[in-house]
Order: C-alpha cells, then structure tokens, then sequence
C-alpha cells in the first residue's frame, strides 16, 4: 500500500550502517487540522544518503511511502518504508542558533 503526504521534519535519528547496508529514521510531523500527527519513516539504502545529507530538521517536506506491517512473537508493527521525498521549504536557522559559539 502507497501513501503520499506532507509535513515537518520534527526529528532525524543517526544513521545504521552494516556493511553495505544503510538505515536512517526520521519523523515527520503531518498535521491533522490543529493536531500534530507525527509519523516516523524509514530511508533504506537506496535513499538513506539523500535524507542524511539533504533533509534537517524544520524542512518542510512532501513525501510517498510503502506500508509494510510485520508480526514478530504475536505483536504486530507498522513501517513506512520511504519511496521518495522533495524538499518543498529548507529550514530557517533561529536566531540563538546563528553563530553559536562555545564561549
């Protein structure tokens, strides 16, 4: 099953590497009305390196998924498996994050 929707990067987690093989999650925020609606998307080899180096937090992004549900030990999950993304608005850096210095 495909879905396509859009939102805010909320939150981007380090990348798994073994071998040849990448992984990199992040959550998107897609708002329903004046909820939040995060959902967290998976980027697998082919598209880990594209979100690792060209999506950050505070991007607004649209992007199509894969639904892949699984079943392990009688509990059941739910993965959304990145298909494609584009990067609609680049995130604006606040102004006590500018030129952040250590002292």
């Amino acid at each position: 099953m495909r879905i396509e929707a859009q939102g805010t990067v909320v939150k981007k987690f380090d990348t798994f590497t073994k071998g040849d093989f990448k992984k990199i999650e992040f959550v998107v925020n897609c708002k329903n009305g004046e909820y939040d609606n995060p959902v967290k998307l998976t980027a697998t080899t082919k598209l880990a390196p594209a979100v690792e180096a060209g999506l950050n937090v505070g991007d607004e992004v649209k992007f199509t998924a894969f639904v892949q549900g699984n079943e392990w030990k009688e509990k059941y999950f739910i993965n959304l498996n990145l298909a494609s993304f584009e990067k609609l608005i680049a995130a604006t850096p606040t102004p006590d994050t500018v030129g952040d210095l250590p002292f």
